[in-house]
């Protein structure tokens, strides 16, 4: 690891992690803050025992000390002395949180001659760490993760293990003579009425700065095991861990230690817990033995950094690996382990997938139907929030969700906390809501596959889309798979001229139509081509502002009702065929012409009785490099057609079953890198060729072959999510470390 990183660990170790929480309190702030007490949620009677054991433990432990009021008041106040409150949060299936509120304000009462005024927390007035990159680092953990299961081998299998560590804060300490800072009041034990205040002597869960000390020591500590265990590459690890027989099971280690070079390993660490990921063939030999090198890298480099009790001299005191988790399982080597939430499943081919628990999915479709069967058909502003939360998480993993949360937002406009949302019988929110609950359990029987989440480098197919007051049109190109060069073209219907003319019409609604008309003819191209659509990714160019925003962000803000509807149905459509993400990237008018010219074809004197007139000229314009041959004209299906219209009419049939069914599961991968996803029957490349990882030559929306074409389509707004990701780690990649730090050591 860079000394710094080594220095700034053994200076927190040894001076405790900075506090500066800002100015001192005066002695009549403290007061109000005495008076407040503990939360509302610490005084129950079982929040009060739960307290009280917890803190007792911390007190052996050396984390806390307790005194009474008159210790803490009878002489000089301490300098540093805020008094914050501590409060419980309920866990499902779990113990309750102790959480101390550092950013509530002290309510400070007014009098004759001055107002009431609320004074700023301790949260409020605390410097930031210096240090913000290891906690920032928190986003990019999911990502990682997901991109890590569709990088690797869609052969291969991936083995999970997940390390939980245990009281993670408390085990970090606060400089000398800034503990009075975190100071709070006990809840009253039944019978006694002496007051009794804590004094910690660590960090705390709820102060600000908390997050970033302590992943600055789990971001060393990951670094720790890529060193180990690139230090080890050669010889395995030979120094037992008592967590071993839990990780990997019963192993023979006198096998000869081999480390194949068809390996990856994924080390990902969020806040308090570290996940590794294995990765290689199936059937290898030493699979077992490798997941004990892991485990043991992973255990020992937690205990060098979060040392055991014994060695820390904590009377009582928990191991910092949480002991619990292990005989639960969460170390063990797995196919399939919930991790952040999500529950990913590493199997070979159609079979890795990500979805959500069963309890998870139980408590989230249980809280819709709790509002859906309201009597009064109406839902409280802070339950429907919390409904709105848990759809979000869930749209994680489970894309086709997205495009139904429109009417959510909707109904949130003008509404703040004490309001009620209302759930009418034939209301399009209750609607919606059925539907994402339906979408909810989807996610348990049927979870969605890696290809449906992350999008490869570059697209499948990409192509440009554009609208005129008499047309639409577009092109479509093949990327990684092969697709007959395609340009389209429709003309608008009088009655729909007649709207545009008026302004009853919003070109916004034509663009999105375009769009709608340029992925569903893309995806007929390739059904007759391929026979499924599982894991397909395709990228359009538009050059209107609006239709790029509500394809990327799945919502839209119009008062047209159209967009809104067409998101739905196109989600629907996502789920049944399991296609790939799909994105819209804006391109400006002036260089979006191979989109422009097929649109505005019908005002320029080329009907549809001239379709082939208009190719030819089109091929003129356009001409396309060898590689791609020739142009090739196609119409859409009398169905899409019909459903584009209606929909710019606003008709209220749907060109898709309402309860549409989810098609088959998982993507029919063929037996290479799952982010190349080459179709068998894709055309071969020409050898000349060789942009990137592209096939065919690239055409910007313009319709020349640039050297830079592939740009535009590498940074897609989707795949941006994933580019940041961290790369997981093959031997090749640990052999370098290992050179690494042996040119570094003296």
């Amino acid at each position: 690891m860079p000394s710094k990183d080594y220095e700034e660990l053994v200076r927190l170790a040894d001076e405790g992690c900075p506090a500066n929480c800002g100015p001192p309190w005066a002695l009549d702030v403290i007061e109000e803050a005495r008076k407040a007490g503990p939360h509302k949620s610490a005084s129950t009677p079982e929040a009060a025992e739960l307290i009280w054991d917890d803190i007792q433990y911390q007190v052996d432990a050396g984390f806390v000390k307790i005194v009474t009021h008159d210790e803490l008041f009878g002489g000089t106040v301490p300098t540093e002395l805020k008094i914050s409150r501590v409060a419980v949060v309920p866990q499902d299936n779990r113990r309750d949180r102790i959480i101390l509120n550092l950013s509530a304000e002290v309510d400070m009462p007014g009098s004759r001659r001055t107002k009431k005024r609320r004074h700023p927390s301790v949260n409020e007035t605390t410097a930031p760490a210096e240090d913000q990159e290891p906690v920032q680092k928190l986003g990019c953990a999911v990502p990682e993760l997901l991109r890590f299961m569709h990088d690797v081998d869609c052969t291969w299998e991936i083995m999970w293990q997940k390390i939980d560590l245990s009281d993670g804060f408390w085990r970090m300490i606060i400089e000398s003579g800034k503990e009075h800072n975190f100071v709070f009041q006990m809840p009253m034990k039944p019978g006694d009425d002496t007051v009794y205040y804590v004094v910690p002597s660590s960090l705390q869960m709820g102060w600000k700065n908390s997050p970033a000390y302590f992943c600055k020591a789990t971001d060393v500590t990951k670094s720790m095991i890529a060193r180990l265990l690139a230090l080890s590459l050669d010889t395995g690890i030979d120094n037992e861990h008592e967590h071993d027989l839990k990780a990997a099971g019963d192993v023979d280690e006198t096998t000869k230690w081999v480390i194949p070079s068809d390996l990856e390993i994924e080390m990902q660490v969020f806040v308090d817990d570290f996940m590794n990921g294995v990765a290689g063939p199936p059937e290898r030999p030493n699979k077992a033995l490798e997941h004990r090198w892991v485990n043991r890298a992973a255990m020992h480099s937690i205990h060098s950094v979060f040392p055991r009790p014994e060695v820390l001299q904590h009377a009582g005191g928990k191991d910092s690996i949480s002991k619990k988790k292990v005989d639960k399982g969460d170390a063990t080597f797995e196919a399939t382990k919930e991790l952040l939430g999500h529950v990913m499943i590493g199997k070979p081919g159609k079979e890795r997938m990500v979805g959500l628990s069963e309890a998870k999915i139980t408590k989230y479709a249980e809280s819709i139907m709790a509002a859906l069967d309201s009597p009064a058909h109406r839902i409280g502003y802070k339950s429907f929030l919390k409904i709105l939360g848990k759809l979000q998480f869930a749209s994680n993993v489970m894309p086709a969700m997205r495009g139904h949360f429109t009417p959510l937002n909707q109904a949130l406009r003008g509404k703040t906390e004490g309001c009620f949302i209302g759930l009418g019988r034939k209301s399009q929110l209750r609607e919606t809501l059925a539907d994402l609950r339906e979408h909810l359990i989807w996610t348990g029987t049927q979870p969605s596959h890696i290809t449906e989440l992350v999008p490869p480098d570059l697209p499948h197919y990409y192509g440009t889309v554009d609208a005129s007051g008499t047309g639409l049109g577009g092109v479509l190109l093949p990327c990684t798979r092969w697709l007959d060069p395609i340009v389209w073209r429709l003309e608008l219907p009088a009655d729909l001229r007649k709207a545009v003319e008026e302004g009853t019409l919003t070109m916004v609604d034509c663009e999105f139509a375009a769009y709608f008309i340029g992925e569903l003819l893309l995806q007929d191209m390739v059904l007759e081509r391929v026979g499924t659509l599982a894991g397909m990714n395709s990228h359009f160019f538009s050059d209107n502002s609006p239709t790029v925003g509500i394809v990327n962000r799945q919502a839209t803000r119009a008062l047209s009702p159209m967009p809104a509807r067409t998101l739905r149905w196109l989600s629907r459509r996502q789920r049944y065929y399991r296609t790939g993400p799909q994105t819209v990237q804006h391109w400006s008018g002036e260089g979006n012409t191979m989109a422009d010219f097929p649109s505005r074809s019908y005002a320029k004197g080329l009907p549809r009785s001239h379709d082939m007139e208009f190719l030819a000229e089109f091929s003129r314009m356009f001409p396309l490099p060898p590689q791609l041959g020739s142009w090739r004209l196609a119409r859409p299906r009398r169905e899409i057609i019909s459903a584009a219209f209606g929909l710019l009419r606003r008709d209220q049939g749907p060109p898709t079953p309402a309860n549409a069914q989810s098609g088959e599961r998982g993507a029919s991968l063929p037996p290479l890198l799952a982010k190349t996803l080459i179709s068998p029957s894709s055309k071969d490349p020409p050898a000349q060729w060789n942009e990137s990882t592209c096939s065919w030559p690239l055409l910007l929306p313009c319709g020349t072959v640039h050297p830079t074409a592939s740009h535009p389509l590498v940074a897609r707004k989707l795949r941006e999510h994933f580019a940041t990701a961290g790369r997981s780690w093959q031997p090749g990649d640990l052999r370098t470390l290992a050179e690494a730090i042996r040119d570094s050591t003296p």
